[in-house]
Parts: C-alpha cells; sequence; structure tokens
C-alpha cells in the first residue's frame, strides 16, 4: 500500500464533479483501494465505516458514480 494517495486539484476544488459530499468520499476511498489494475473491491460495510456513513449512502453513491 502506498503511503500517499494522488488526487487531482480538481476532484478535491470542484464541486461540480459529485452530487455529494458523501459520493466524492467514496470515490477517493475507492481510488485509495485499487490496485494498479485500477480495480478497488472494498466492502460496503468498509466504506461506510471509512466515509463515515450508511452502507445505504454507499449504495446510493456508488450506483450514482457507476
Amino acid at each position: 500500500m502506498q503511503p500517499y494517495l494522488r488526487v487531482e486539484h480538481h476532484l478535491l476544488r470542484d464541486g461540480t464533479d459529485f452530487s455529494s459530499v458523501h459520493e466524492k468520499m467514496i470515490y477517493l476511498i475507492l481510488c485509495s483501494y485499487a490496485g494498479q489494475d485500477g480495480l478497488a473491491f472494498p466492502s460496503h460495510q468498509t466504506l461506510a465505516d471509512a466515509v463515515p456513513c450508511g452502507k445505504t449512502t454507499v449504495k446510493t453513491c456508488l450506483q450514482t458514480l457507476v
């Protein structure tokens, strides 16, 4: 695991890329779990604990992000 996650400034500063703060955080957490192939498979509970939010919020955000 890398000690840092490289995030482009526009993802952090632009409010139009995501519909909510939860969606933005879930996206960033997914990026932190992604391997070199870009795939990430954390559980809904893992994401909910990291944000923090409920699993229903995670599922809704994931649907929007897809």
